[in-house]
């Protein structure tokens, strides 16, 4: 019994091998966390993409399209997370591009040292290299979940839009806001002018330190900073920011982008992110400046 049950595990994991290799397995991810490990792992696993120049940012930086920037550069980004994520994941690699852009906004985020340490553990990273059908973009209950969506659309969008929204306004009078935009906005207020120097010196004694890494064979380093909201960006949080950069990454010896008019960019309900008109403009600006700075 016990080796029928082997041997069926074994001839479905083939097929399913199989079925990722020559079938028409798309890629799928199902949440942030597993976007950041699928986007980790096609970098780790792709040596043509070792060539290229990276991008290193968080989900500002994820708001403009990978198709609106120079193909030459990899966006190896991080909603949620830190950008020393992404220098870890150059380290781990050990390959250090001929230029990285690092985006300056949340410097202030602690690393996931658990995201890195699932990664690049030595079984889970060399299973998945080695074998693509165990990768994260692959894993059997995203793969049935976009088949569904992807052969149901139509279906689920008429239930939707003829049959269940309709008998949900029926039991939907009048619903009251649960958020206070202004109450909203006033406590956003308060956070970003609150600063914690210890966790200020801490990130950027931090970042400085990874960084080291990448200086000492030959990197060239540039900071950037995305549009923001002109309270966001006037906060003394943000001050504190630009000022630590100043301190530990001293301009003259480290390279930096020219901060955008924030006035000409849109940004959603959190005034930290852009929408999607201001990030395809925004696009156009950075790529530039990406090819400017590489002497393209």
């Amino acid at each position: 019994m016990i080796k029928r049950s082997v041997l069926f595990a074994i001839a479905l994991l083939l097929l399913y091998a199989a079925y990722v290799s020559y079938g028409n397995a798309v890629p799928v991810s199902q949440h942030q966390w597993q976007d950041n490990t699928i986007r980790t792992q096609n970098y780790s696993y792709t040596d043509s993409l070792h060539k290229k120049d990276v991008i290193i940012g968080t989900s500002l930086t994820a708001m403009m399209e990978p198709n609106t920037l120079p193909g030459d550069v990899y966006m190896l980004v991080y909603p949620g997370m830190s950008v020393v994520n992404g220098i870890i994941t150059l380290k781990e690699n050990n390959i250090a591009p001929k230029y990285i852009f690092i985006e300056e906004n949340a410097v202030l985020k602690p690393v996931n040292t658990d995201f890195n340490d699932y990664i690049f553990g030595d079984i889970h990273f060399y299973s998945k290299k080695y074998f693509p059908f165990l990768r994260d973009c692959y894993q059997p209950v995203g793969q049935a979940a976009g088949f569904v969506e992807r052969h149901s659309a139509a279906r689920v969008q008429f239930f939707s839009d003829w049959i269940f929204n309709p008998v949900l306004r029926v039991f939907q009078s009048n619903p009251k806001a649960t958020i206070d935009k202004e109450a909203h906005y006033r406590e956003l207020k308060r956070r970003r002018n609150m600063v914690d120097t210890a966790a200020l010196i801490s990130s950027f004694t931090q970042l400085k330190n990874e960084l080291k890494w990448l200086e000492d064979r030959g990197t060239r380093i540039y900071f950037y900073a995305t549009p923001t909201h002109p309270d966001v960006f006037k906060c003394k949080q943000s001050k504190a920011v630009m000022d630590a950069f100043k301190k530990y990454f001293p301009p003259g010896k480290y390279n930096y982008f020219e901060i955008p008019d924030v006035s000409q960019y849109t940004q959603l309900h959190d005034q930290l992110h852009l929408d999607k008109p201001s990030a395809i403009r925004y696009a156009r600006v950075f790529s530039k400046e990406l090819n400017s700075a590489r002497g393209h």
